[in-house]
């Protein structure tokens, strides 16, 4: 039976909040993950230094993201309202042909190039 040390608990929180999965943490200490998680259900103190950990983490990012976009960070700002608001990029599109169809709408949104040029592509080519 695997008990989790105070020493343990303080690395695992850590471990946690360097944002290391359950898996990796109780690879490290060499144990499965039957165990692990018979560990969990034993000591509640392990889940609170994983949940803690990650949190503790989580927090600094988010306070290092909320001073960018006090700053007035563009990025930071687009995306916090992507993630935390459900805000969308989206762009219209304007054929250069007279018509009577209306103006085409696309609503999409990537961070990878390759997707972003194959976009374009789309657009442009109206296919």
């Amino acid at each position: 039976m695997w008990i989790a040390t105070q020493d343990m608990l303080f690395q695992i929180a850590e471990f946690a909040g360097l944002g290391l999965s359950q898996e990796q943490i109780h690879n490290y200490y060499g144990i499965s993950s039957s165990t692990w998680f018979a560990a969990l259900m034993r000591q509640p103190e392990l889940v609170v230094a994983v949940c803690t950990g990650k949190s503790s983490a989580i927090a600094k990012v988010s306070g290092k993201l909320w001073k960018l976009i006090e700053e007035g960070d563009r990025k930071a700002i687009c995306f916090y309202l992507d993630r935390q608001a459900g805000w969308l990029k989206t762009s219209n599109v304007v054929e250069n042909k007279p018509t009577s169809a209306p103006i085409p709408f696309i609503a999409e949104s990537t961070n990878d190039p390759i997707e972003a040029a194959k976009m374009y592509q789309k657009i442009m080519t109206g296919k």
